[in-house]
């Protein structure tokens, strides 16, 4: 249904569906990636993962849109609207840094609550707060010293 409405809004838009971690595109395709609300659903291993096949695809100084949960929770497993779903996520110091160490420059990061305060108590969502990123991938000279010794990788 959704993918029908996106179709109908943007028809010139090539949309694809499915698993995000199944997606292939060469490196440095494109100038601009989003991902909103997405992300927390994956484990954490797959984060990171995911995060760096998307700064891949970047070309330099390509920008990322997108949110991550604030809760450092490896697992959470519930049920909204009747089906089941999985979260997991960093804190926001160590999403931050995970962010960093796939090769990100950190533009914009700001956490926000859900609806801005304006949900109703029964939304899924209310009092829930989001880490809204907006990240740059570094072009080859300032990426240089990037990940060298002494750092330490989340998940390891």
């Amino acid at each position: 249904m959704f993918s029908v409405l996106a179709q109908r809004s943007c028809p010139e838009a090539k949309l694809l569906t499915g698993d995000m971690t199944s997606l292939t595109f060469a490196p440095f395709t494109f100038h601009g990636a989003i991902s909103f609300y997405t992300l927390f659903h994956l484990s954490r291993s797959k984060l990171r993962a995911m995060l760096t096949k998307i700064h891949t695809w970047l070309k330099p100084g390509g920008v990322f849109a997108f949110n991550l949960a604030t809760v450092d929770e490896g697992e959470i497993h519930g049920e909204v609207l009747g089906y089941g779903m999985f979260w997991s996520s960093y804190g926001v110091g160590d999403s931050r840094r995970l962010v960093e160490e796939v090769g990100f420059e950190l533009m914009q990061v700001e956490v926000l609550r859900a609806g801005d305060g304006k949900l109703d108590e029964w939304d899924p969502d209310f009092d829930a707060e989001f880490l809204w990123v907006v990240a740059r991938k570094r072009d080859a000279r300032e990426a240089v010293g990037l990940g060298g010794v002494g750092t330490r990788r989340l998940g390891e």
